[in-house]
């Protein structure tokens, strides 16, 4: 089962709101699943546009960012 928790906001007029919100340990697991999403879909455009032909460029990738 997975962690929930429930999570109380205060609205500025004074209704609170609950919301049950998934928790998990490991620090900075949506950033690290993110980054991984973006290198893939890197990859395979620079696939997709024979970019990795195994030339010598082919060991790097431009980032647009």
């Amino acid at each position: 089962m997975a962690a929930l928790v429930d999570v109380r906001l205060r609205l500025l007029g004074g209704a609170e709101i609950k919301h049950k919100v998934f928790v998990t340990t490991r620090l900075g697991y949506g950033t690290n699943q993110a980054k991984e999403r973006y290198v893939a879909e890197v990859i395979g455009s620079a696939e997709a546009a024979g970019m990795l032909d195994g030339g010598v460029d082919s060991r790097q990738i431009q980032d647009p960012c």
